[in-house]
């Protein structure tokens, strides 16, 4: 563009070549040729300009220029949380699930805990039951004058699981056993042989079956030579001398069936006379007045005439359908050679273990052992009321 043009239009971005000035137009206010009174306002305009094209690019900068920072502020609204039905059925599933959870660890851990305690009390229960026991008899022994304990104790009935019965505690009894009723039984062997028999083992089994329950059996009994004694499958005791006969009373769990076995043998020493001899009454400690079943040795006891019998006859789901009944040799009061020698028992003997190393005469065969099995639980209850010999012999 000529300045010196006067017909040339303003150059300047956003001008016309004519502006209106204090009402007037001006042509020349891009090249300066305004007069003098217009001066003023002139210069006026060119600062609104220049303001105007500089906030433009101020504005243009801070587009491109980050120079703010935003920060946002959060709060919590707990009523809203809580109201929000997503909310509500996430806190139902969960809870649903931990109290299940929970319901099946504390099963566990209960049952852990129980099982432990039957362990530890199975562990301990004979010493503290032996304990007790020992603490009750002590104490009324010291209450006596006599110092011999106190009279009629046995009617108190401390037994081996200190069960109550109809007294404090032990139950009734029954008349001892007469041995005197009782038949000297043997195999059928000793018929051909007249009495005499070189040595041998042979078994010798009852079952007595009862119209109601029983949890007790006292029992006599001897035998010429040697004797094991088991009842329902478990080891009562044993006996060596066939001039003094032997009581035990034996607990167990209330049954209508008891199996008595008894292992007999002749000693090994040449022919001689042999025989067992045995008389008990079964009853139920709990009754107030028991009567008991009674039974003694005769010919209804099974036996095995030979040597190769089951070892294990003395269980009691054992099947002696195929043995023999016994033969008898007459009753003890009236048969020879035990008539008058034998010495019937007035107490009760302590639990003893089956028969081992039984000796053989040289040139005889030698006898096997008697069969292992679990103790029985023997009571002594004529002497305070004793609890079994044997404390393992609790587990009935």
């Amino acid at each position: 563009m000529d300045p010196q043009n006067k017909n040339s239009k303003s150059a300047l971005p956003g001008l016309n070549g004519g502006a209106i000035v204090n009402g007037k137009t001006v042509d020349n206010l891009a090249n300066g040729t305004v007069t003098a009174t217009e001066s003023s306002s002139v210069t006026k305009f060119t600062e609104v300009r220049t303001l105007e094209s500089t906030t433009q690019s101020l504005g243009l900068a801070l587009t491109e220029i980050p120079w703010m920072r935003f920060k946002v502020v959060a709060e919590s609204d707990i009523a809203l949380l809580a109201s929000d039905i997503r909310f509500k059925a996430f806190i139902q599933s969960v809870t649903e699930t931990t109290v299940a959870d929970l319901t099946e660890e504390i099963t566990n851990e209960f049952t852990a805990a129980l099982q432990q305690v039957v362990v530890n009390t199975n562990k301990s229960i004979a010493t503290r039951l032996s304990t007790v026991a020992e603490k009750v008899i002590a104490q009324i022994t010291a209450l006596t004058t006599t110092g011999a304990g106190a009279t009629g104790f046995q009617t108190l009935g401390f037994d081996a699981n200190l069960g109550c019965g109809p007294g404090l505690g032990v139950g009734s009894t029954v008349a001892p056993p007469d041995l005197v009723k009782a038949e000297w039984i043997w195999t059928k062997e000793v018929v051909a042989a007249n009495g005499n028999l070189p040595g041998m083992a042979r078994p010798f089994l009852k079952v007595l079956s009862t119209t109601s329950l029983v949890n007790r059996l006292t029992i006599d009994i001897v035998c010429d030579n040697f004797y094991t004694l088991y009842v329902n499958g478990k080891l009562v005791g044993s006996g060596t001398d066939w001039t003094v006969a032997q009581r035990y009373t034996v607990l167990f769990e209330h049954t209508k069936e008891v199996v008595v076995a008894v292992y007999a043998v002749q000693e090994s020493v040449g022919p001689q006379p042999v025989g067992l001899l045995s008389a008990g009454v079964v009853w139920d400690s709990q009754d107030k007045a028991p009567e008991g079943t009674r039974f003694t040795t005769n010919t209804s006891w099974k036996t095995f005439a030979n040597d190769n019998f089951d070892r294990g006859f003395f269980q009691r789901d054992f099947n002696a359908g195929s043995w023999e009944d016994s033969a008898s040799q007459g009753i003890y009061a009236k048969t020879q050679p035990w008539q008058g020698k034998v010495t019937l028992p007035t107490t009760e003997s302590p639990s003893g273990p089956a028969l081992k190393g039984i000796k053989s005469a040289p040139g005889q065969p030698r006898i096997p052992d008697a069969p292992d099995a679990p103790p029985a639980a023997v009571i002594i209850s004529n002497e305070g009321n004793k609890l079994p010999t044997n404390k393992a012999q609790l587990k009935i």
